[in-house]
């Protein structure tokens, strides 16, 4: 299960360089989007607690439900999952990974 919060006004712009920031906060269209912290969290903790997701993996969730296909135009603030976003032919290979990481490969085999 993999998820996108949405775009949460948070501190973290304060990382990213004056003409990214200006470059957002400028476009009207990505204002309108902006969550409070709640409703960031919701979907990761709908994606963490809710039953209606078990067993259920390889998903891709936003604003609290799975996402839908959405179009490849490079926006990084589109709606639903793109070409990046699910990589079938790399999957297996990330969860190995992470399992290594974290010191479990042996758990799952």
């Amino acid at each position: 299960m993999s998820l996108h919060p949405g775009a949460i006004l948070t501190d973290l712009p304060r990382h990213l360089g004056p003409e990214f920031v200006e470059g957002i906060m400028g476009n009207e269209g990505h204002v309108r989007i902006w969550k409070s912290l709640e409703q960031g969290a919701a979907t990761t903790v709908i994606a963490a607690v809710g039953r209606q997701w078990e067993g259920r993996g390889g998903r891709y969730l936003e604003d609290c439900k799975e996402a839908k296909r959405g179009v490849d135009d490079g926006d990084g603030f589109g709606i639903g999952f793109v070409s990046q976003t699910y990589d079938p032919e790399n999957e297996g290979r990330l969860w190995k990974d992470s399992l290594k990481i974290v010191g479990m490969e042996d758990d799952f085999e």
